[in-house]
């Protein structure tokens, strides 16, 4: 049996990755031998600390959970020392960006439920995705973003500090780390169809990235050589 993914906090979020490899939901099983895992997924929930990518959030604008921030750092530091593949989805998208030097916004509106269009920059037309997030990853140049949404969809940032933030960039949808190996979206392909060309993109990028590497994905992936089945 090939080597398994640990997907943290919530099973359903395994069919994400179907077809992959073998699923573990037991994080103590990582710790004790990561070597036996080819990817971690981190998933969904509380926002991030902001002490993680020093800032504060004075006016409560940011609702986290410390505890699971300190858990999946640990897991994250496990996994980057065994050179083990990340993913993530919505938080899990947010958490990598911090983990790998990006900031977040600490809220903007138009995204929390409301499906959209993601560009992907390598096909014509967009895809359609979900949206349940009121944060947003701010990326660093070793950050490269993959994915955004195709339209603005918020009028209104909020940053450091809970203060407005003068956004000018892209909405961030999906991203790749090379140096952290990491692939992450910031929909939730877990709560769509299998047919559907969110899911796809997903599932057929992750079973890609892993399967080439970081930096040979990325590669390929801006020379318009990887095509999903979702398009």
């Amino acid at each position: 049996m090939g080597k398994k993914i640990l997907v943290l906090n919530g099973p359903s979020y395994a069919s994400a990755v179907k077809g992959i490899g073998e699923v573990e939901l037991d994080m103590t099983t990582f710790l004790q031998n990561p070597k036996a895992f080819q990817c971690v997924l981190f998933t969904g929930g509380a926002d991030v600390s902001p002490d993680l990518y020093d800032d504060y959030s004075p006016k409560g604008v940011c609702a986290t959970n410390p505890l699971r921030d300190k858990i999946e750092v640990s897991v994250f530091k496990t996994a980057k020392k065994h050179g083990i593949a990340m993913a993530g989805i919505c938080r899990g998208l947010q958490f990598l960006n911090v983990m790998a030097g990006g900031k977040l916004i600490h809220h903007l509106d138009g995204h929390a439920g409301q499906p959209h269009l993601m560009s992907i920059g390598i096909q014509e037309d967009p895809i359609l995705v979900n949206s349940l997030h009121h944060q947003a990853a701010i990326t660093t140049h070793e950050i490269h973003v993959i994915g955004w949404s195709t339209k603005r969809l918020s009028k209104r940032y909020v940053g450091y500090m809970d203060r407005h933030l003068n956004y000018e960039d892209k909405e961030v949808e999906a991203i790749v780390v090379p140096k952290d190996n990491i692939f992450a979206v910031q929909y939730h392909p877990e709560m769509m169809k299998e047919d559907s060309s969110g899911w796809i993109f997903f599932n057929a990028g992750l079973l890609t990235f892993l399967e080439l590497g970081a930096e040979k994905f990325l590669k390929e992936f801006q020379q318009e050589k990887y095509h999903h089945a979702g398009g």
